[in-house]
């Protein structure tokens, strides 16, 4: 007897279920959050499961052979609703593969209409096309990366970005690569802001850059 093989039958929604142990937790919704929202939104997020993508190598034939028999299931269940066939699926080689980054130490906002949010990522999530990671260059210990997120959001102004009618700001990922930030030995001092009536900067900043 042939198995229901059905996308709502018990065989398929099992095989799903399990294959979904291969998914990576990311961050599917955040644009128009602030940052003071953003910090509050993973503070608690870290604690919390997040959505899950599933997140399959190229080469299909390195996972177990449970996993590649739900996995089969799974991308034959996504086949017959027209998954392959989607604009960002037929530019994928091959069609089912994400390529999720590994966790970025800081997130940030890159369209609304207000200067971006960093925060830094406590919950370890990956990201999709909603938001930029921040990958320091070379390894940062966690006060210079707290430092950094606390710079960056204090110091980051409209003009550095781009504006489209509306008032909507954007931040291309080269804009973000040119953006000004203390020397590495002076971050972990920027989780500490000076207060000023040009805004909140960070107090060694000025010291590096001389």
């Amino acid at each position: 007897m042939q198995a229901d093989q059905s996308p709502q039958s018990p065989v398929l929604i099992e095989a799903a279920s399990r294959a979904r142990r291969l998914g990576r937790p990311v961050l599917a919704s955040w644009t128009q959050r602030s940052s003071a929202e953003a910090i509050g939104f993973f503070a608690q997020a870290a604690g919390t499961p997040l959505r899950v993508v599933i997140d399959l190598p190229a080469d299909l034939g390195q996972l177990s052979a449970q996993e590649l028999h739900d996995v089969e299931l799974f991308l034959g269940r996504a086949r017959s609703t027209g998954a392959a066939d989607s604009y960002i699926a037929r530019h994928r080689s091959p069609w089912w593969r994400v390529r999720l980054r590994e966790p970025p130490p800081i997130l940030a906002t890159y369209m609304a209409r207000r200067p971006p949010a960093f925060v830094r990522n406590l919950a370890g999530a990956r990201y999709l096309n909603i938001a930029h990671g921040i990958y320091p260059r070379e390894q940062l210990p966690i006060g210079a990366l707290d430092g950094l997120a606390a710079f960056l959001r204090g110091s980051v102004v409209d003009g550095l970005g781009r504006v489209y009618a509306g008032g909507l700001l954007k931040f291309e990922p080269g804009e973000m690569q040119r953006l000004p930030v203390p020397c590495p030995q002076l971050l972990a001092a920027c989780a500490d802001p000076v207060r000023s009536s040009r805004g909140t900067t960070c107090g060694a900043a000025r010291t590096c850059r001389e």
